[in-house]
């Protein structure tokens, strides 16, 4: 399997702060956002991994090199990087030709065990999600058929964190990282940001989208023809989401619940502050 991650990005919500670095080397508990990324999927096996960089790149290449703990590193430059991300993914679209896929954003703080459940799933696609979440319209959503989803076990707090935005950062615990996922998890259907509105698909749940996603290599080749079809036509501006929902009708995507476990992503200043006072601490607590 290879990583695909997407750090191309100004970061602009972050700015000053990204003025002169890119979001992903900001440093939590002294390592970037990209090493503790890169830390996870290596851990959880993945082969090699491309990076799609844009802003200031040449801060990112020399910052993480051409290896991590012996994972081979490879850049892809996106010189487009300020039209959005969806130029980003077309910018990895051969990775998907060559081998299944780990998608991942590079701007979130997550629990490594999140990371390794997706990756070694039995199904080949399979999204990262987050039942309980605050539905503010900005967030990307996955619609799912069946009622599988479910909150954190009773056990845990029943209202945990968020970050002024929304983000879940809720409870960590011993007992969260122990929690299977075996493999029966709902049907995605369609996946769109918030604000759009529900799909005509029929669904029974919801769920916020962690930024994390399996592609498996038949899907991944029909999603590289997606995206080349999108650039083609001058589609290239915005969020990338949009084909991995021309994907949902033909190609079976499963949604794996984070089960409790602390993830958020780093969009604002607050975000940034709650991923060191208080996601960072939580996942330090879990087991090695």
């Amino acid at each position: 399997m290879i990583g695909l991650v997407l750090a191309a990005g100004i970061g602009k919500r972050l700015a000053p702060l990204t003025d002169e670095c890119p979001k992903g080397l900001i440093e939590l508990g002294g390592r970037s956002l990209l090493a503790r990324l890169l830390d996870g999927l290596q851990a959880a096996g993945v082969r090699e991994t491309a990076l799609v960089v844009g802003y200031r790149q040449g801060l990112i290449r020399a910052a993480l090199g051409p290896s991590h703990r012996g994972m081979p590193l490879r850049y892809l430059e996106n010189p487009a990087y300020a039209r959005g991300p969806r130029l980003s993914l077309w910018t990895g679209r051969a990775e998907f030709e060559r081998d299944g896929v780990m998608l991942a954003d590079g701007d979130v703080l997550f629990a490594p065990a999140l990371l390794e459940r997706v990756v070694r799933a039995p199904a080949p696609n399979v999204f990262l999600a987050e039942p309980e979440f605050a539905d503010t319209g900005e967030e990307i959503v996955l619609y799912c058929s069946g009622g599988g989803l479910r909150p954190p076990p009773a056990a845990l707090p029943a209202k945990p964190g968020r970050s002024p935005f929304g983000e879940r950062i809720g409870p960590a615990s011993p007992r969260e990282s122990e929690t299977p996922w075996d493999s029966r998890g709902d049907r995605v259907v369609a996946i769109r940001r918030g604000v759009a509105g529900p799909p005509d698909a029929t669904y029974q749940a919801k769920a916020e989208w962690v930024g994390f996603v399996k592609v498996g290599r038949a899907a991944g080749i029909e999603l590289a023809a997606i995206l080349d079809g999108y650039v083609r036509g001058g589609q290239t501006e915005g969020d990338y989401e949009a084909a991995l929902d021309a994907l949902l009708p033909r190609h079976r995507f499963l949604a794996c619940p984070t089960d409790g476990l602390p993830w958020i992503e780093i969009d604002f200043p607050q975000d940034l502050q709650a991923a060191e006072t208080e996601v960072l601490p939580r996942i330090a607590r879990l087991p090695a």
